[in-house]
């Protein structure tokens, strides 16, 4: 459960104007490449025994350097959403994990959508809390990664209403989701 936070709309509308369109960008490159890296294996003639084991390799070369964007996510979701990342950082972690997992669905590697969704999300909504000339305070982080994570999920698993009720789940403040109603 996320921190409850009372905060001003008026602080973050902007940023959450802001993340509503690049939510949607970021969702509609995670959903064209997973698809686009679905037709490699057999455009390239890899037999389908081989291709999850290639999306194996990927996953161990990544985590050698980069660990967070492995599995779930849900430590680094949560940093994103408490901790203010560095920017380059966080930069990374978002092309990475849109790498990694349209590459791991593509091959046919176990793994699903909604939880990379929720952390591209998280990360995207971290990014934007960052653009300097906005003037965030501190505790705006939350409320703009939260936000990110039901515009990008809702958006990948078409069910925006789901990802409002899953803010409100998650967070247990009506603010937040009314918050994340904009994006």
């Amino acid at each position: 459960l996320v921190e409850k936070l009372n905060f001003e709309m008026s602080d973050v509308i902007v940023g959450l104007l802001i993340l509503g369109p690049l939510s949607a960008v970021i969702a509609m490159i995670f959903m064209k490449s997973m698809m686009t890296v679905s037709t490699l294996p057999k455009k390239i003639g890899i037999q389908s025994w081989k291709a999850p084991v290639i999306a194996g390799f990927l996953c161990g070369l990544f985590g050698l350097f980069l660990d967070e964007v492995l599995g779930l996510g849900t430590q680094t979701i949560l940093d994103a959403i408490t901790v203010n990342l560095d920017v380059t950082f966080l930069l990374i972690l978002l092309i990475c994990k849109l790498i990694l997992t349209s590459c791991c669905i593509g091959f046919g590697f176990f793994g699903g959508i909604f939880s990379p969704a929720l952390f591209l999300g998280a990360v995207l909504g971290a990014l934007v809390f960052n653009f300097n000339y906005l003037d965030f305070q501190p505790a705006h982080l939350g409320v703009l990664a939260v936000s990110g994570m039901a515009a990008v999920s809702s958006s990948v698993i078409g069910a925006p209403i789901t990802a409002i009720i899953l803010v409100l789940e998650f967070t247990g403040s009506y603010q937040y989701s009314i918050a994340a109603i904009i994006p």
